[in-house]
């Protein structure tokens, strides 16, 4: 089980979300510190790549059961939210695509893609947000479900407050209370072993492994 999240208004957008895997083996795909242009975190026992930030600016977050090929291609060849839909659907149309949960940002707006039982559907937004759940149904701001799980109702109240302060907090206020929102209790399981934050604007990633101290990374242009 993982949960995820996107948000973007007023030209700012953020990703974040906690993966839950006891037996994954983490590790960052580029480790160049603050001189990288690009970051990424593969598991090595499933050979996936969740949680990528390329150097066109392109974010992604997934929750599939596929091996991360189509990850790998959209953060080697995709430039925007746009590009990345047009790939993900291309590889869903050629059977390239098993069942997976996508949000993806870039500096103007998110996206969210559910692919399922070989269909595919497609938001994105501007403004607003999306809130993920494996095991539930994708859900936009204005359709909450009647049944979510504690820790959807816990991830929506987290982001809805986020997205109401969203126009006063500078970045690094914002980023402090994503990474609060992915350490609140229901919000982080036992099992959750990934934590991640991505802001596009600034170019920053954060992450936590099994709820070690929480690294940081500013990409180049």
């Amino acid at each position: 089980m993982s949960i995820m999240a996107a948000l973007a208004q007023g030209g700012r957008t953020v990703l974040l979300g906690n993966f839950d895997a006891v037996d994954a083996a983490w590790k960052q795909r580029r480790a160049h510190g603050s001189a990288a242009a690009d970051w990424a975190m593969e598991n090595i026992v499933g050979n996936a790549m969740p949680t990528a930030l390329n150097d066109a600016g392109l974010a992604q977050l997934w929750m599939t059961a596929e091996g991360g090929v189509c990850q790998r291609e959209v953060f080697s060849t995709c430039q925007d939210v746009h590009s990345g839909i047009a790939h993900i659907e291309s590889a869903s149309t050629r059977g390239a695509l098993e069942q997976s949960k996508v949000l993806l940002a870039d500096s103007q707006c998110i996206a969210q893609i559910a692919y399922e039982s070989k269909q595919m559907e497609c938001k994105t937004r501007v403004q607003g947000y999306f809130v993920c759940e494996d095991g539930d149904q994708c859900s936009a701001v204005e359709a909450h479900e009647e049944a979510l799980s504690l820790r959807s109702e816990r991830m929506y109240e987290g982001v809805e407050d986020l997205y109401a302060w969203f126009p006063i907090l500078d970045n690094e206020d914002l980023v402090e209370r994503c990474r609060a929102l992915l350490r609140q209790e229901s919000v982080r399981r036992e099992d959750t072993s990934l934590s991640v934050v991505m802001d596009m604007q600034e170019r920053r990633v954060d992450w936590c492994v099994s709820g070690a101290q929480w690294q940081t990374v500013w990409l180049k242009s």
